[in-house]
């Protein structure tokens, strides 16, 4: 998620229960609302509510894309849509040390840790990525994309 996004937006019209957890991969602040709260805001203001139906489109439009890079791409395709996510969504560099453990990261992409260390190197070996311990430099953005689009 990018600042300014709803966590668990999901569980304010349904019930209590949110049906996930959520970890940082940086220094986060967090602004925590009581659900009766929002849902008297959705309820009495057109424009919030009209803003909260956006960010719902939004995150439901995010979900599908990552079903789909999930279930329709192979391992090297997921590798770059989640080092893509990285560097245009998270960092916005070419470069930036990557928060997230190589388990973290099998897990974020639906691999073992085994094949996606694989990936990381191979495309260490090809001349995409620099990896240095937790350290990743983008080496040819037009590559790395091109690889997640057709992954």
């Amino acid at each position: 998620m990018k600042p300014s996004d709803y966590v668990g937006i999901t569980s304010i019209l349904s019930d209590s229960t949110f049906r996930f957890s959520v970890s940082t991969i940086d220094d986060s602040y967090f602004c925590f609302t009581d659900n009766a709260i929002m849902k008297e805001l959705i309820e009495s203001n057109i424009e919030f509510s009209n803003r909260i139906n956006i960010a719902l489109t939004d995150m439901l439009t995010r979900y599908f894309d990552k079903i789909i890079d999930l279930t329709q791409k192979q391992m090297p395709g997921r590798i770059a849509v989640a080092l893509l996510y990285l560097y245009e969504e998270i960092y916005k560099d070419d470069g930036f040390d990557i928060f997230v453990t190589r388990q973290e990261l099998s897990e974020l992409t639906g691999m073992t840790k085994d094949s996606a260390g694989r990936v990381i190197k191979e495309f260490s070996k090809e001349g995409i990525i620099h990896a240095r311990g937790k350290y990743i430099d983008v080496l040819d953005l037009k590559k790395l994309k091109h690889i997640a689009q057709f992954g």
